[in-house]
């Protein structure tokens, strides 16, 4: 199977400011593959991806979770709130509080042979 490595990973999500789990799981659901970490910070996916599309979708994540929606700087945390079980984006500079958006599961493809999954999953 085709595999793409997103090298600089760990990098990036140091520069953003946000936790590579919540990066990786954003990453998987818009492009619709399963991804791996490897030892030495490499994200590496099931599939070709090309530089372009995966710039595309981290630009679009960043739109959502890291830049403040008021005043458009980036010193931004996510913060869960724990009553309502929302997570919020909210700003350092500004102090800004706004809801930021779920990581929806979209349509997955399946990769392997129906009869296989239904087995491991005994049905």
């Amino acid at each position: 199977s085709k595999k793409s490595g997103f090298v600089n990973f760990g990098k990036v999500c140091e520069q953003i400011g946000r936790e590579p789990a919540h990066i990786k799981r954003y990453l998987e659901v818009e492009l619709g593959a399963s991804g791996t970490m490897d030892g030495q910070g490499v994200l590496v996916f099931r599939g070709k991806f090309g530089r372009g599309e995966v710039e595309v979708v981290l630009s679009k994540y960043i739109k959502e979770f890291v830049r403040c929606r008021t005043c458009r700087g980036y010193s931004t945390r996510l913060e869960k709130d724990k009553a309502t079980r929302l997570t919020f984006l909210v700003c350092e500079g500004c102090s800004a509080r706004s809801p930021a958006g779920a990581i929806e599961d979209g349509f997955s493809a399946l990769t392997e042979k129906r009869s296989r999954v239904r087995r491991r999953e005994g049905k």
